[in-house]
C-alpha cells in the first residue's frame, strides 16, 4: 500500500531520529513493581506509607488474603467516613510508635469513599496524562480484549498480545510515562492482533531473525500510523525511533525492508481502522479458553484463529450499515432545524431503510454495534444492535407524529384566522 504524506512524515521522522544513543526502554516505570508487590505498598487512610516494619505486616496479610486494595484504616478512622467494620472485617494488630493498633484493610469495609478503594497506581500515578476518550472508544469497538496486569505477588508489569486467549497483556494507565506512550504502546498490540489475525503481514524474508524484526518494524510504524489518525500524537515519541533502530539492527534489514515494513504497517492500519470495528466472532464460534502456556514473548508466535478474508460484497454491506448508523445519528442532531420538510424527507427515508436491515447477519449486527460504541459515552454500556435500531424507529416516528399533527393544527388554525371567502 502507497504511504501517505503523513505517513512519510511519521517514517521520515522516525528513521532521521538525531539521537543515534537513544536506547529503546519499556515506557512505563518498570521500577515501581517493587511497590506493587503483594497488591502493592501498604498505605494509610491519608495516602501516605506505614513505615516499612508495618508495611511487611501488612504486605504478607495482603497477600495470604489477595486484597486488591493497599489502604489500611483504624474503627476510629472509619467512623470519622461514616462507617464501621462488619462483622466479616479481619483486624491486623501491628505496632506503631504510640502502641498496638488494629487496623483493617479498605477491601473488608462497605460504605467508603471510593478514593479507599483504589489500587496504589491508581493512588500514586506515574502518568500525568487524562485518557483520550476517542481513543478508547475505538479500542473498544475491536473484537480483542484489553486486560491490565500487575501480576501478583512479584509486581511484574508487561505487554503482549496472546492469541490462543486473544487478549492484549497490558500494565494499568497510570503506570506509563505519558497518556502518548500508553496509546502508542496498546496500538503496538493491536498491530500484533491485526497481523496475527489476518493475511495482511507476510513472511518474506528466509531468515526468522529477520523476519521477526520486521514484524516488529510493522507493528512500529503502525503504531505510530494509528495514534496520529486516531488524534492522540500527530509526530512519533522518541521511544519508536529507539525501537524501530534496535530492530533493524538485529535483523540487518535493508532501506528498502524498512520501507516495505513501512508499507505493509500503513496497509493493517487501513484494516483496524475501516473494517475491524465491525468485525465480531459470530455467534457459536468463541475463542478459546485463556493458556498459561500460550504467552509467548514474540507476541502473536502462538497459533492464531483464523480469519476469513470479506468479500467485496460483505464488505459493501458492512459499510452501508455503518453509514446508515452515521446518517441517523447525524440527523437526530439536527432536530429543530430551520428547513422541517427538508428533515422530515430525509427522517422518512431513514425510516424505509430502517425497514430493510437484516438484523440475521451477524456482519451488519456486528457493523452496528461498532458505529453505537464509537459514538456512546465512556462508562455507559452501548445497546444492542436490535435496543438501537428499535429506539430509533420508535423516536423517528414520535418526532414525525408529532411534526404532522403540529403541521396539521397550525393549517386548521391559519383556516379559522382567515374565515370564509366571499365572492365580490
Amino acid at each position: 500500500m502507497a504511504l501517505t504524506e503523513q505517513h512519510r512524515a511519521i517514517m521520515t521522522a522516525i528513521l532521521e531520529y538525531g539521537d543515534p544513543l537513544a536506547v529503546w526502554g519499556e515506557p512505563w516505570d518498570v521500577d515501581r513493581g517493587k511497590d506493587l508487590m503483594m497488591g502493592g505498598y501498604p498505605l494509610k487512610v491519608t495516602g501516605k506509607r506505614w513505615d516499612r516494619r508495618t508495611a511487611d505486616r501488612l504486605r504478607t496479610e495482603a497477600e495470604k488474603r489477595e486484597y486488591e486494595t493497599p489502604t489500611w484504616l483504624t474503627a476510629g478512622e472509619c467512623a470519622a467516613r461514616g462507617t464501621r467494620p462488619g462483622p466479616w472485617a479481619r483486624q491486623v494488630k501491628v505496632e506503631t510508635p504510640g502502641g498496638e493498633v488494629r487496623v483493617y484493610n479498605a477491601s473488608d469495609i462497605r460504605g467508603l469513599p471510593e478514593r479507599l478503594y483504589r489500587t496504589f497506581w491508581e493512588i500514586h500515578p506515574v502518568n500525568p496524562d487524562v485518557r483520550h476518550p476517542g481513543f478508547e472508544r475505538y479500542v473498544d469497538s475491536l473484537d480483542v480484549e484489553r486486560r491490565h496486569v500487575v501480576e501478583r505477588p512479584t509486581g511484574r508489569t508487561f505487554a503482549e498480545y496472546d492469541a490462543i486467549a486473544n487478549v492484549i497483556y497490558f500494565p494499568p494507565f497510570e503506570l506509563f510515562y505519558s497518556a502518548h506512550e500508553y496509546y502508542r504502546s496498546l496500538a503496538h498490540e493491536l498491530m500484533h492482533w491485526a497481523a496475527a489475525n489476518t493475511d495482511l503481514v507476510e513472511t518474506i524474508l528466509w531468515d526468522p531473525a529477520a523476519d521477526h524484526a520486521r514484524h516488529e518494524l510493522v507493528s512500529e510504524f503502525g503504531a505510530a500510523f494509528l495514534v496520529a489518525e486516531k488524534g492522540v500524537a500527530d509526530m512519533p515519541h522518541p521511544r519508536s525511533a529507539a525501537y524501530v533502530r534496535t530492530w533493524r539492527d538485529k535483523g540487518s534489514l535493508s532501506n528498502a525492508e524498512v520501507i516495505h515494513a513501512a508499507e505493509d504497517a500503513a496497509r493493517v492500519v487501513a484494516w483496524l481502522s475501516h473494517e475491524a470495528p465491525a468485525c465480531r466472532i459470530i455467534a457459536g464460534a468463541a475463542h478459546p479458553p485463556p493458556s498459561e502456556s500460550g504467552r509467548d514473548p514474540h507476541h502473536s508466535r502462538s497459533t492464531p484463529r483464523p480469519y476469513r478474508a470479506s468479500s467485496p460484497e460483505a464488505l459493501a454491506e458492512v459499510a452501508s450499515a455503518r453509514r446508515f448508523v452515521a446518517d441517523a445519528l447525524a440527523l437526530e442532531s439536527t432536530i429543530g432545524g430551520k428547513d422541517c420538510d427538508a428533515w422530515d424527507r430525509k427522517a422518512a427515508h431513514l425510516l424505509e431503510q430502517a425497514r430493510h436491515i437484516d438484523l440475521d447477519r451477524p456482519r451488519v449486527v456486528a457493523a452496528i454495534e461498532a458505529a453505537v460504541a464509537l459514538e456512546t459515552p465512556l462508562g455507559v454500556s452501548p445497546p444492542s444492535a436490535t435496543a438501537w435500531l428499535e429506539d430509533f424507529r420508535a423516536r423517528m416516528t414520535r418526532v414525525l407524529d408529532m411534526r404532522r399533527l403540529t403541521k396539521d393544527a397550525q393549517e386548521e388554525t391559519d383556516v379559522s384566522t382567515r374565515g370564509p371567502r366571499f365572492s365580490p
